[in-house]
């Protein structure tokens, strides 16, 4: 028998698909190994990646801190005027607030005249009833010429404020009424009031009346300065005055029963005019910070060389820069408006401002070094 012969192509070709078969088989079993560990492979680099290069900045916007300092400016810096005044000075102190009104008769004075052909005697206490039905008593004796006039004092015949009146006639009760037409009395003036608040001096009465004539003290001397000076454009108020007593005396003493206390200054008042707009911006410029005019206050003193200056007291908002009261620790992992809800619930922050590096991210790090906190510039 005779072996048949099989061609050397045919059993290579066979070989062949033999092997793509095997091939097939392997990678129809592997691909989907290949792909999860390519896919696995992707994600490590993409997370390398977001953790060597994922960044974000928070720029934060804080309310300003207010601190209260002490500046001093010579007279120059604030480009002041200085005017300096001897000034006397006699005020009234009448503000007995503790003290009860005290009725006393209204006194006042009159003419009487006398267009009689002879002269007319009064004695002290005549009566004179006002039109007004208000009856005063003479206080003295007099009399008067015919044909002439005389001033004399009154008083009213009962005390309180009845007796205050103003300008009247009076008739004499007691004369003739044939003679009442031609001797009366006029009064120019009204009667002065029928209260009086007399008290018992105490040591507050006379502190006060010296508080209360220092202020008189500083508006009178404001006065006269400005007129020294002849500009209302210095800046000048009682604020800008320095008061210097060089003698005062009050009266009466504690103890004494009155209605009035009297003080009476000898001082030497100084005064430092200027803008007050220039001080502020000098503050500004020294604190580097905001100043509301209305939160500035300031007091005039000499320097060692005699000179005056301005010691302001200011309220300057400044900048905050310290943002450790933030926990970075609560900012790792989170979306925008994550980080807005954490940073919300502080008093300090008025706004915020979210930057993710690269662009596509929308989350932070993991890492706290890779979160940046700054502080807004404007």
């Amino acid at each position: 028998m005779t072996a048949k012969r099989i061609p050397v192509k045919v059993i290579n070709e066979s070989v062949e698909e033999t092997a793509n078969f095997q091939d097939q088989r392997i990678h129809k079993k592997f691909l989907p190994l290949v792909i999860i560990f390519s896919a696995i492979g992707f994600l490590i680099v993409c997370l390398v990646f977001y953790t060597a290069f994922g960044k974000t900045t928070i720029t934060i916007k804080t309310t300003p801190i207010s601190e209260s300092e002490e500046y001093i400016y010579s007279a120059d810096e604030v480009d002041g005027i200085v005017e300096s005044i001897e000034f006397k000075h006699d005020y009234e102190f009448t503000n007995f607030s503790n003290s009860e009104p005290e009725n006393v008769p209204s006194t006042g004075r009159v003419t009487i005249y006398n267009k009689y052909s002879a002269d007319q005697p009064l004695v002290e206490t005549t009566r004179l009833l006002s039109e007004e039905g208000v009856l005063f008593r003479t206080a003295d004796t007099v009399t008067v010429p015919s044909g002439g006039e005389v001033e004399v004092d009154v008083y009213a015949d009962e005390a309180g404020p009845g007796g205050n009146i103003g300008p009247s006639t009076f008739e004499i009760v007691a004369l003739w009424e044939g003679l009442k037409d031609k001797i009366y009395a006029e009064s120019t003036t009204g009667m002065s009031s029928g209260l009086a608040n007399n008290t018992v001096v105490e040591q507050e009465h006379l502190t006060l009346a010296r508080e209360e004539a220092e202020q008189k003290i500083r508006l009178d001397a404001l006065s006269e300065i400005q007129e020294k000076v002849q500009t209302e454009a210095s800046g000048l108020t009682q604020d800008s005055l320095m008061v210097e007593i060089v003698e005062q005396s009050v009266s009466p003493a504690v103890g004494t029963e009155t209605g009035v206390i009297t003080v009476s200054t000898m001082a030497n008042v100084s005064a430092l005019g200027f803008d007050k707009d220039k001080l502020v911006n000098l503050i500004e410029e020294e604190s580097m910070g905001v100043v509301k005019p209305e939160k500035v206050s300031y007091n005039l003193e000499f320097d060692e060389s005699n000179n005056m200056i301005v010691k302001a007291q200011a309220s300057v908002a400044k900048r905050n820069d310290e943002l450790d009261f933030i926990d970075k620790s609560k900012l790792t992992n989170k979306t925008e408006a994550e980080i807005n809800e954490y940073l919300e619930s502080f008093d300090e922050i008025t706004s915020m401002a979210v930057h993710f590096s690269p662009f596509w991210l929308n989350r932070t790090s993991v890492r706290e070094e890779d979160i940046t906190l700054k502080v807004s510039e404007s």
